[in-house]
């Protein structure tokens, strides 16, 4: 049996476009859907089902509903691809916070262009509880000066913790999302 594999289109600025089954989500050339499921036959998007999504050319987004994000991490994150991610959180969140399970153990980080964006854009407030997993030393200087810019200038406030597995970061979101839905 033959493996399908993702039809590769024109490139926009840096990341190719990619397409499974014909469809792309919303026209965003650096932000595009992988999986047919998030898409009913009118367009609208389905939050029950789990959703791909492709950004840049190295990294990758999955909503896993209700209010999950995994975001997987190859290679530095320019400031596009952090446009991209918070297109992303915005079309699968509904206007909620959502929780993230980073795995940051093949990146350098946010450059800092990437950084100064993140800082300015109201939309980090749709990053919920934040569980980086395989962080190195400065990965983590990194993300805790981002996390405090962005308490500062934002008034975001949800928490980031750091893990060396997958396991017990996804235990940490569970108790994280309930002290979330409390509120």
């Amino acid at each position: 049996m033959s493996q399908e594999r993702p039809e590769v289109g024109r490139s926009y600025r840096r990341a190719p476009v990619v397409c499974v089954d014909g469809v792309v989500t919303r026209g965003y050339p650096w932000a595009l859907s992988l999986t047919k499921s998030g898409v009913d036959g009118r367009g609208a998007l389905q939050h029950d089902a789990p959703r791909i999504f492709r950004i840049g050319s190295a990294h990758r987004l999955t909503f896993e509903p209700p209010d999950l994000v995994m975001l997987s991490l190859n290679g530095p994150l320019e400031a596009d691809d952090v446009m991209a991610c918070f297109d992303a959180f915005e079309e699968v969140s509904g206007g909620r916070q959502v929780l993230l399970l980073s795995d940051v153990s093949r990146t350098s980080g946010p450059t800092m262009r990437a950084r100064k964006v993140a800082t300015k854009d109201p939309r980090i407030k749709l990053m919920g509880p934040q569980a980086m997993i395989g962080a190195s030393y400065h990965v983590r200087i990194v993300m805790t000066m981002l996390e405090t810019a962005a308490r500062l200038v934002q008034g975001k406030s949800s928490p980031t913790a750091f893990f060396d597995d997958e396991a017990s970061a996804r235990a940490w979101l569970l108790t994280q999302r309930a002290l979330l839905r409390s509120v």
